[in-house]
């Protein structure tokens, strides 16, 4: 009897080399190879899903996602709301480089009810530093959860939700 496959599983035949190959699966574990491939690949494919384990492999997933929502959930800054969505951190990024060059800006900064905020370039570096303080605190829980998941030590959602309502989202 066929296992389920995880949602992590093409990742995991990536890191194994054998992406891109002339072969499809289906979720219950079900291959269908083109003609292409040979009983070699067969047999390395066949390796990585007797590894993949599809409890773990959602349990990432989860965790990726979860990850990515309190990433992009916004914070707080010296009691002023920021986004933190990808495309305020790219901004964000890009105006930290420009206050570095020039010392003297006054950035005019739309907050998320749509109001503007002056802001000196030293503010708006410090602004930047905490968003990515806050975006690295994100990954660094999705590591140590990953960890987790891998060696068992974390084996629900509920663990994986309890580490990141534990990150601060006030600096």
């Amino acid at each position: 009897m066929a296992k389920s496959i995880g949602p992590t599983f093409g990742g995991e035949l990536i890191v194994a080399g054998l992406g891109g190959l002339d072969f499809s699966w289906t979720n219950d574990g079900s291959f269908f190879y083109g003609p292409s491939i040979t009983q070699i690949q067969k047999n390395q494919i066949q390796a990585v899903y007797n590894a993949h384990d599809p409890v773990k492999s959602s349990l990432l997933d989860y965790s990726e996602n979860a990850r990515y929502n309190k990433e992009v959930a916004g914070i707080t800054v010296s009691g002023a709301a920021f986004a933190t969505d990808l495309q305020t951190q790219q901004y964000l990024n890009a105006v930290y480089t420009h206050c570095q060059i020039n010392s003297s800006l006054v950035i005019q900064w739309k907050k998320p009810d749509f109001t503007f905020t002056s802001y000196t370039a030293t503010e708006m570096s410090n602004i930047f530093v905490k968003v990515q303080q806050y975006v690295e605190s994100c990954f660094n829980v999705e590591a140590t959860l990953s960890t987790g998941i891998k060696n068992g030590t974390i084996t629900s959602n509920t663990q994986i939700d309890q580490a990141y309502a534990n990150l601060t989202q006030n600096y």
